[in-house]
């Protein structure tokens, strides 16, 4: 139940699916007012945003919240997991929030080489909601075809259409300040272990191009 994180809006009779590193602070700085109106007086910072998901997250549905339609916002798995490296094995931070998982197996200098190499030995069910796929995710919450979801890099037109109808304005937070190529972090055999890690992502949520394009790139 650790990868399952459920925000129920009973004003808007929406379920958000949260999936990290999707765009998710971004959709709670939205979505979190809706479900406690306290929260539309105040700005929120992307930490107070994380810090109170922790208050308004549900790991299961109300038999009336589960008529409510589900959103997901979903992205390319390849770019995804090194936005999650480049945010958790941040140097220059004093936290390292993995520090005790799995009796210590990550380590806060590792390459993103060895980062992947060590979580593609955890099942999928152990791995927790920054390494767990997101097809994986979802299929745990319900059936995916119960399940709105988006791509944050492909569907941003139909997204703001669906948002539209539950008067959501998605403006992106959290985006890392440095610019980066996530193609030059891999080689052919990473991407050969994080597309095995990650396959059902590719195949079910339609990044075969995105893989090709950067399998082709690799020397």
């Amino acid at each position: 139940l650790m990868n399952v994180m459920l925000f129920v809006s009973n004003d808007k009779k929406l379920v958000y699916c949260r999936i990290l590193k999707s765009a998710s602070t971004s959709m709670l700085k939205e979505f979190l007012p809706s479900i406690d109106s306290k929260l539309k007086e105040h700005s929120l910072s992307d930490e107070q945003i994380d810090a109170l998901a922790f208050r308004y997250v549900k790991n299961k549905l109300s038999d009336e919240e589960e008529q409510y339609p589900k959103l997901a916002l979903v992205r390319n798995p390849f770019h995804r997991i090194v936005s999650v490296y480049l945010d958790l094995f941040d140097t220059s931070s004093s936290h390292f929030s993995y520090e005790n998982y799995w009796f210590g197996v990550l380590k806060r200098n590792m390459t993103f080489g060895e980062f992947v190499n060590t979580i593609a030995q955890i099942p999928d069910f152990f791995k927790g909601p920054h390494f767990a796929p997101q097809h994986f995710i979802l299929s745990y919450i319900t059936n995916l075809n119960s399940i709105s979801w988006f791509r944050i890099d492909k569907d941003q037109k139909l997204l703001t259409s669906f948002l539209r109808n539950y008067n959501i304005d998605l403006l992106y937070q959290n985006r890392q300040v440095k610019n980066y190529d996530y193609k030059s972090f891999y080689t052919k055999d990473l991407l050969d272990k994080t597309y095995k890690m990650y396959e059902h992502d590719v195949k079910y949520f339609g990044y075969e191009d995105e893989y090709h394009e950067l399998f082709n790139s690799l020397v």
